[in-house]
């Protein structure tokens, strides 16, 4: 004769299961949260100093020409290809500690770092990186990169 399945031990375990999964989930819960407040607490006396707007424009050709970059204030990639790009650098200094971010209105640049920390007399060179994608469009492209500089509180 078969013996009867012990129910017990089966809603034991379901309930050992549940307990840890509960115990994962306030942990998430827990982790989450304090990572804010540590991100509030490290950020939250930086306020903007200024805003400066860098103008960038490149020209996306069919054949593989030789590009020239001939912008004087701008960031000019010259003529790009399909699949092609570029990099460009500038150089940031300052006289205060400033975070720099960069929002650029064209998906296809990207700044490195981004965001940059800014030292007192220690210049910070950041890339601009230009990938064109083999499905763009033949054209001149133009735009503005704005740089936001944050600077700690108090201001002196």
């Amino acid at each position: 004769m078969a013996q009867p399945r012990k129910k017990g031990r089966v809603s034991s375990t379901k309930s050992s299961r549940q307990r840890r999964l509960l115990l994962m989930l306030m942990l998430c819960v827990l982790l989450i949260t304090f990572g804010s407040i540590l991100a509030r607490v490290g950020y939250e006396h930086w306020r903007t100093f200024g805003i400066d707007e860098i103008p960038y424009q490149y020209r996306v050709v069919p054949t593989s020409n030789v590009g020239f970059a001939l912008g004087t204030g701008d960031l000019a990639f010259g003529k790009v290809t399909f699949g092609g790009g570029g990099t460009r650098t500038v150089r940031f200094a300052s006289s205060r500690p400033l975070i720099a971010v960069f929002d650029v209105d064209d998906v296809r640049i990207a700044a490195i770092p981004n965001p940059a920390r800014l030292t007192p007399d220690a210049p910070m060179i950041v890339s601009f990186n230009l990938e064109v994608p083999l499905t763009a469009d033949v054209g001149n492209y133009t735009g503005i990169i704005r740089v936001t500089y944050l600077r700690p509180l108090p201001w002196e």
